[in-house]
């Protein structure tokens, strides 16, 4: 864990894998998870309004298991922001929120 998805403004595309790579890196500083267990995806947007105005952003949700505390939450949330906001974006906005998974009803297989 995390599951990380990094949803976007499709003219970001040519920075998608560099803010894939911040996210993983700072997923990876928090502390929080071992670089093996530590998802990232994308999904752009070809259309986005922010007050009824074409808008370009990035927003990243990190679903983990539950448990963590508030504190570690919020700094993971930072971290995550810190690493994106080093790549030069122009007039995008830039958000994190981090999600608890319950783990009782998460299923996995591997194929």
């Amino acid at each position: 864990m995390p599951h990380c998805i990094v949803e976007y403004s499709q003219v970001l595309e040519s920075a998608v894998d560099e803010i894939m790579l911040a996210l993983h890196k700072a997923s990876m500083t928090s502390g929080l998870f071992s670089e093996k267990s530590i998802k990232v995806r994308a999904m752009p947007y070809k259309h986005a309004l922010v007050a009824g105005v074409e808008a370009q952003f990035v927003h990243v949700t990190a679903r983990i298991f539950a448990g963590r505390t508030l504190e570690q939450k919020a700094q993971l949330s930072r971290q995550i922001l810190l690493g994106i906001e080093q790549i030069v974006l122009k007039d995008c906005s830039l958000t994190v929120e981090v999600i608890d998974i319950d783990e009782q009803s998460y299923a996995k297989v591997s194929c």
